[in-house]
């Protein structure tokens, strides 16, 4: 495990699973409704159609191929008309919660697994690796802040104290 390229993603991967969840979520929510959703038969259909169709007396002919009658139009199109109303696909919904599932199960076992191990560090080090990896504070920025909370100075110690913090997480995730 790059625990350096983890530590950058751990915020993304924590909005990834919420986002998942709420997928996985919706996904199934879909398919209760598919359960109990009203399915049109081919009657159902049909009188759609009929009643659907514009029938005007002396209109004049077509040039294309297409019927004018609204029976024949019917009679070619209900069964395509059958299909798309009560087309939801149930197995590619099943799928994707599949594959949500899968990324949401990997990704909360990385960010289980790195925040356990900031439970190994010392308050110093689990500042010093938040603010660098978590809130992208460098430099400065980041020694004014450990300042403020932890009353150092020296952008050295900063340093040492994110290059000990680093090797005590490889050392606690492998």
């Amino acid at each position: 495990m790059n625990i350096e390229k983890v530590l950058k993603q751990h915020l993304e991967n924590k909005s990834r699973i919420s986002v998942l969840k709420i997928k996985i979520e919706k996904a199934r929510e879909e398919l209760k409704l598919a359960n109990i959703t009203f399915k049109e038969d081919e009657r159902d259909v049909i009188e759609a159609l009929q009643i659907s169709a514009v029938t005007v007396k002396n209109m004049p002919t077509s040039k294309s191929n297409g019927f004018n009658s609204a029976v024949e139009n019917t009679v070619l199109t209900y069964h395509q008309e059958l299909i798309c109303k009560n087309n939801i696909d149930v197995d590619e919904i099943y799928s994707n919660i599949n594959v949500w599932e899968k990324e949401k199960t990997k990704l909360e076992t990385e960010t289980a697994t790195i925040e356990a191990a900031l439970c190994g560090l010392t308050a110093q080090e689990q500042f010093v690796i938040k603010m660098y990896y978590f809130e992208k504070l460098i430099g400065s920025d980041l020694q004014l802040s450990f300042e403020k909370n932890f009353r150092y100075k020296d952008q050295e110690t900063i340093r040492e104290l994110r290059s000990n913090a680093l090797k005590k997480l490889e050392k606690l995730t492998a």
